[in-house]
């Protein structure tokens, strides 16, 4: 089974380019966001990176089915936004960069 990642992010409109939304939905729906500064996610004291994820209903998990289904929005939305605007995606690394750029032509 190929596993596909979905995935669309946003530079901040206050922050000069510094901080950008990532949203990521994974293969079996789980979907995840996460908050970057200068592109690289941004991390606790202890390494970990700062993400919250909720689970599709399918996997066994999915208890915020509502949440979850307006993250889903909002990534179709960050995907409008920057093929309306490319220059609004943030600075990736280059591989990750070329990846949404490539998701963007995804149906």
């Amino acid at each position: 089974m190929e596993w596909i990642v979905r995935e669309a992010a946003r530079l901040d409109e206050m922050s000069q380019g510094k901080r950008s939304l990532v949203v990521t939905c994974t293969a079996d729906g789980d979907i995840s966001v996460a908050i970057h500064h200068d592109g690289l996610p941004i991390r606790d004291e202890v390494g970990n990176e700062s993400i919250v994820e909720f689970c599709s209903v399918s996997g066994g998990g999915g208890r915020s089915p509502a949440t979850r289904h307006a993250l889903g929005q909002l990534l179709l939305a960050l995907q409008a936004d920057a093929q309306a605007d490319p220059g609004g995606i943030p600075p990736f690394p280059l591989y990750l960069r070329e990846h949404m750029l490539r998701n963007l032509k995804m149906p």
